[in-house]
């Protein structure tokens, strides 16, 4: 079965994360608020107000519905793939085929995750406005999902043994479950735009700081082994590039907005690999 790997789709995105307040939070999901910039021309504020709320940024609507058309669309694409793949399970049942279908169905699932967030989710405190970081997120976020499409044509580059076949899929099963565990605890945080919310820490951000990320390293690199095409080895490489642009970007937008992102990244020292980076 082939299909699209999300971008932080991060097709999902890391940007925001919940954090307990350093003086003792009561809210069992360790959130607390950061500090929205303090003036126009992009400077952050350098303490946070201990009476008032930080203000909020106006979104306009389209810029949450259309991603959240896009990928819903995907999630449709996704549940037909899933339908074939259950069929082909059903006349030839093996790992192989079982493991298509967990990750279909997973990667399906976890989807839906950035929509309800993309529907419901409040304003933003901060963004990053910068055109160059905003056109790396959304190619990120749907390049895959185009070449995704194309991935059929072109010869494989190599064919791998059923053996590696097996781990590279199942591999990229485990790569959905991350992405839904962190989807599930990013909530309503996710964006397609680096944007600040709340600092989250629990779940999967006490072991890295963009989970979501390695879930999608995790995709992609099961799917390239077993799709071993031009098209799709070169998207995968951009899309990961793209990714670490991204994930600059917001760590230097929390790092602005509050200082509660640092002590974060004091505790939780890697970004994306644990114990490499």
């Amino acid at each position: 079965m082939l299909e699209p790997i999300m971008t932080d789709v991060k097709i999902a995105s890391d940007s925001g994360v919940k954090e307990s307040s350093q003086k003792g939070a009561t809210d069992p999901r360790h959130t607390a608020k950061l500090t929205a910039p303090a003036a126009a021309g992009g400077r952050a504020a350098n303490s946070r107000s201990a009476t008032s709320a930080p203000a909020s940024l106006a979104t306009p609507r389209w810029t949450r519905i259309l991603p959240a058309a896009a990928l819903a669309l995907l999630v449709a694409w996704q549940v037909a793939d899933l339908a074939r793949a259950l069929q082909l399970l059903a006349r030839e049942p093996n790992w192989t085929n079982a493991a298509q279908c967990a990750r279909g169905m997973n990667y399906a699932l976890f989807l839906c995750l950035p929509i309800a967030a993309l529907l419901t989710q409040p304003s933003a405190l901060a963004r990053e406005d910068r055109r160059v970081v905003k056109i790396a997120a959304v190619t990120a976020t749907f390049l895959l999902m185009g070449l995704g499409l194309l991935s059929p044509q072109g010869a494989l580059l190599f064919h791998p043994s059923p053996v590696v076949t097996l781990v590279a899929l199942w591999a990229s099963v485990a790569g959905t479950v991350l992405a839904i565990a962190s989807g599930w605890t990013l909530g309503g945080n996710f964006a397609i735009h680096p944007e600040v919310r709340e600092l989250v820490t629990s779940g999967p951000y006490r072991i890295v700081r963009h989970p979501i990320y390695l879930a999608e390293v995790m995709m992609i690199t099961g799917f390239v082994i077993v799709n071993a095409r031009v098209v799709t080895m070169i998207g995968s490489v951009l899309v990961i590039g793209l990714q670490v642009i991204r994930i600059f970007a917001e760590e230097r937008l929390y790092r602005n907005v509050g200082p509660d992102y640092c002590a974060y990244a004091a505790r939780t020292r890697f970004r994306l690999l644990p114990r490499v980076w």
